[in-house]
């Protein structure tokens, strides 16, 4: 594994073209970071109101296929398998427009079989699809501070990385393709149970009608209350935790069915990670 670590701005005298497909709440600050700093960008998204909102900085192409063939790498950042698969092998999709020797980063949190039947139909026209997942939401984005985790070979990862440099402060090679996703579906799982144990715990205490400021300091004093947990609690206390409860919802399902689906292909074993899954659509859910 290689560690990587520097600020997206050190990439500013690229000499690659660099495109972005999927604006949406990572994936528009993620695409206007990449642009700054590259100083211009083509982006696309089913939305054309979000593509513009990036401003002169950005060319909008008019499908995948556009970005393809005015960029040298390209970072997807879609909802899920079904829509990167039509951004990428779809009617003008993306790899129909690239020129071999590119490179296309899937941001998007998705199976190891679509990635691994990705990369395999890239290398058929020399494309390398590498799965390249982020993680530090949407202020870290915008900062140029993400987390991303690349799986691909040594030569598509020296491609890959200068675009993933533009938004992140540090860029992981975890090893061939698959091993990205495979590092941000179990971060996923660290994710979700922190969620599930700060909605449990300062909801028991709540309900014991104890203030929540004393577990706030105990949390403090022993090293549990990290960046995470602090985010959830301010969530939770503002009543913003469960803002968009549907969408939250259908997020959690996908990526821990994606772990439990990753736990039975190694025989890990997802009792564990199934129990997260049922209690998480149950908070969701507005039930106990």
């Amino acid at each position: 594994m290689h560690l990587v670590r520097y600020r997206g701005d050190h990439m500013a005298d690229h000499n690659n073209r660099f495109g972005f497909i999927g604006l949406g709440n990572i994936g528009g600050p993620m695409a206007l970071r990449m642009a700054q700093v590259a100083g211009s960008a083509v982006v696309y998204d089913v939305n054309a109101a979000a593509a513009r909102e990036m401003g002169p900085i950005a060319t909008f192409a008019g499908s995948p296929a556009e970005v393809g063939q005015q960029s040298d790498a390209v970072g997807v950042c879609v909802r899920d398998d079904a829509d990167v698969e039509t951004v990428l092998c779809g009617p003008e999709g993306l790899l129909s427009g690239m020129a071999p020797g590119g490179v296309v980063l899937i941001h998007s949190t998705v199976g190891l079989e679509t990635i691994r039947r990705l990369a395999d139909i890239g290398a058929k026209s020399g494309i390398d699809v590498v799965d390249a997942g982020v993680t530090g939401g949407r202020v870290r984005a915008a900062e140029g501070t993400l987390v991303t985790m690349i799986g691909g070979s040594d030569e598509a990862f020296a491609r890959a990385r200068e675009l993933a440099a533009t938004f992140s402060s540090d860029v992981l090679h975890c090893g061939p393709v698959g091993t990205g996703i495979i590092a941000k579906i179990c971060n996923n799982v660290v994710s979700w149970t922190s969620s599930l144990a700060a909605y449990e715990a300062f909801g028991l205490l709540a309900a014991s009608g104890v203030d929540d400021h004393v577990l706030e300091r105990v949390l403090r004093g022993n090293g549990n209350l990290n960046e995470m947990m602090a985010i959830h609690l301010r969530q939770l206390r503002d009543g913003t935790a469960l803002a968009s409860p549907e969408h939250a919802r259908i997020l959690a399902i996908k990526d821990l069915a994606h772990a439990a689906e990753l736990a039975r292909e190694v025989a890990w074993g997802d009792s564990g990670i199934e129990a997260v899954r049922s209690q998480m659509a149950r908070v969701f859910a507005g039930t106990k």
